[in-house]
């Protein structure tokens, strides 16, 4: 991050004003004013909340910074959630200069030392090149390509619709550059995550089958595309449910940070979604959390017991390419590089407490390092379970209103990335 301006010790003549601009002095002496006030408003500590559910902190629309990772970024709101155990956690929302909304702790929340030329400075375990552009050529000749039905074998999609997608989508301008570009922000270092967005196309062409086939090429050159469950096809829909489980997938509320078939002894090694329709009142935002990174900031005792054998979740059945149920599992350590982790164990199994106290530690540490971004039509997310876990903010309120056909819509697709995990294993 740049050296604040007024950090800097400079002689007047090697920092002239503009003419008619304040002096360096009368600058200081409102940076100096402006940390005051800051101060004193942090120092009252928690605040009330309005009947549209947001605390009303003194700190809204104004820079500010997260003690615990360094980041800074306008405070957008600051909210409030119930846990499972009865605590009230206060969630800070804050949005980078790039527009990439992140969480954390507002206990962490001070104002930033005032600048006027300060970049936004993400951690170091959050991902500022989330998004990925289609080049304009590219896009033009993808929305005139009419790839074939694709063929499965068995669970997975057959070799040989990959290898004609390939073909096709080669001799495209500059499909490799993009796809290589794809592959990196999954494997690079530091990388697990992606949204390829893929809206100019959807808008032209409708997201049917023809777009289908389209982004089934992009997922298929980063692993081999695959459906767990036998009776869906191989994009499966999440849409909106206002009766069923809100924590649920298809739920309207809060879906904490969880890794998708947590307890198959073969989880996907990429779960995607692709976003046809976001929720039209504005909720449900996409959230992300290094899950590696989180667990770097536990202490010891915890990281031990999380790789105790003692975690279970969930249900197993009638399932396919995914190995067989584990129950128990251990969090950490299990040999295959997962932090098989759900926040949603919490609330939904029955854990000792010492190992559900390390579980909810670590489901803090992920709402603090999480990015927050709404997915546009079109958008593709990719998601490397052995580095990120994923989750969803609440649908906005008012879904009963919202007609069927108009509320927020997934299609979810599975990946392996490995064929020889695939049929022939």
């Amino acid at each position: 991050m740049p050296t604040p301006e007024h950090s800097r010790r400079t002689s007047p003549a090697s920092d002239p004003s503009p003419p008619g601009a304040p002096s360096r002095a009368l600058r200081m002496r409102a940076a100096s004013g402006w940390v005051r006030f800051m101060r004193r408003a942090e120092a009252v500590g928690s605040y009330p909340v309005g009947p549209d559910g947001y605390e009303r902190h003194p700190l809204v629309g104004a820079r500010v910074r997260d003690t615990a990772s360094g980041a800074e970024g306008e405070l957008t709101a600051v909210t409030r959630e119930l846990h499972g155990d009865g605590r009230e956690v206060r969630i800070a929302h804050i949005r980078g200069e790039n527009g990439v909304e992140w969480t954390a702790s507002a206990d962490n929340i001070q104002a930033a030392p005032f600048t006027a030329h300060v970049a936004w400075a993400a951690p170091s375990d959050r991902r500022a090149d989330l998004f990925i552009d289609i080049p304009s050529e590219l896009e033009a000749a993808l929305i005139d390509l009419p790839l074939p039905a694709w063929r499965m074998d068995g669970s997975f999609l057959a070799k040989s619709t990959t290898e004609e997608y390939r073909t096709e989508l080669t001799a495209t301008p500059r499909f490799e550059e993009t796809a290589a570009t794809l592959r990196h922000a999954l494997t690079g270092e530091g990388g697990g995550c992606a949204v390829l967005r893929l809206g100019n196309i959807a808008e032209a062409m409708g997201i049917g089958d023809r777009f289908l086939r389209l982004a089934t090429g992009f997922a298929a050159e980063v692993a081999v595309p695959f459906s767990p469950f036998p009776r869906w096809p191989l994009w499966k829909d999440i849409g909106v449910k206002i009766d069923k489980d809100p924590g649920k997938s298809s739920g309207i509320g809060y879906n904490a940070f969880h890794m998708d078939l947590v307890n198959a002894t073969l989880p996907p090694d990429y779960t995607t979604l692709l976003c046809v329709r976001p929720d039209p009142l504005g909720g449900g935002h996409s959230i992300l959390s290094d899950a590696h990174a989180a667990v770097a900031r536990l202490p010891e005792d915890s990281r031990s017991l999380l790789a105790e054998t003692a975690y279970h979740y969930g249900t197993f059945f009638d399932l396919h390419g995914v190995g067989e149920e584990y129950k128990p599992f251990p969090v950490l350590g299990g040999g295959d590089g997962f932090v098989r982790f759900t926040a949603k164990m919490l609330e939904r199994s029955e854990l000792g407490r010492a190992h559900a106290e390390a579980a909810r530690e670590l489901a803090e540490e992920l709402v603090r390092g999480q990015v927050s971004f709404m997915l546009k039509p079109g958008d593709y997310l990719i998601v490397a379970q052995r580095r990120f876990l994923h989750g969803r903010e609440a649908l906005a309120g008012g879904q009963h209103q919202v007609e069927p056909d108009r509320r927020r819509l997934l299609l979810q697709l599975f990946l392996r990335a490995s064929a020889s995990d695939g049929p022939t294993a």
